[in-house]
C-alpha cells in the first residue's frame, strides 16, 4: 500500500520552493499567491494634456471608473508646505448601470495624487501593484 501524503483538502501538502505550504482546501496556495487586485491608476497624456485614470471594484456598486482631468477654468494653488495643486474635474462612472457624475478636485503636483472629497477618493499612479485608486482617510 503506498502511503500518499499530497491531500488537497487542508492538510500539508509538499512544496518543493525552498519550503513548505499549506493549501487552503481548494487547491490554492494562499501563503504564495498574490492577492486579487481590486483597484488601479494610471497617468496618460493625449494632445499635451495629462488626465489620471481609475477603476476600482466594490461589493456594493461593482466596477466603477474614475476619470481625473483639468478643464479650462483650471487654477493653481501653493500651499504653506509649498506643495502645488491644480483644480481639476473628477468624472465617475458606475459600470453596471452607465450612471456618470463630475465632481471637483485637487491635483497634488508635487506628489502626482488626485484627492476628491466629494467621492471621498484618492487615485495615486505610483502606488505599488499598479497604482491605487480607493477610500481617502485624512490623517
Amino acid at each position: 500500500m503506498r502511503n500518499n501524503n499530497n491531500y488537497n483538502n487542508g492538510q500539508f501538502v509538499p512544496y518543493y520552493g525552498g519550503g513548505i505550504s499549506f493549501s487552503n482546501g481548494r487547491g490554492q496556495y494562499a501563503q504564495n499567491a498574490e492577492p486579487k487586485k481590486r483597484t488601479g491608476c494610471k497617468v496618460s497624456s493625449k494632445n499635451g494634456k495629462q488626465y489620471m485614470t481609475g477603476w476600482r471594484l466594490t461589493s456594493k456598486f461593482g466596477m466603477l471608473t474614475y476619470w481625473a482631468f483639468m478643464y479650462k477654468g483650471s487654477h493653481e494653488v501653493v500651499s504653506k508646505n509649498n506643495n502645488r495643486f491644480v483644480t481639476c474635474l473628477v468624472q465617475m462612472t458606475i459600470k453596471a448601470t452607465g450612471v456618470t457624475v463630475l465632481k471637483p478636485a485637487l491635483w497634488n503636483m508635487s506628489k502626482g495624487t488626485v484627492i476628491c472629497q466629494d467621492f471621498n477618493i484618492v487615485m495615486n499612479p505610483k502606488a505599488r501593484r499598479g497604482g491605487y485608486c480607493g477610500t481617502f482617510i485624512n490623517k
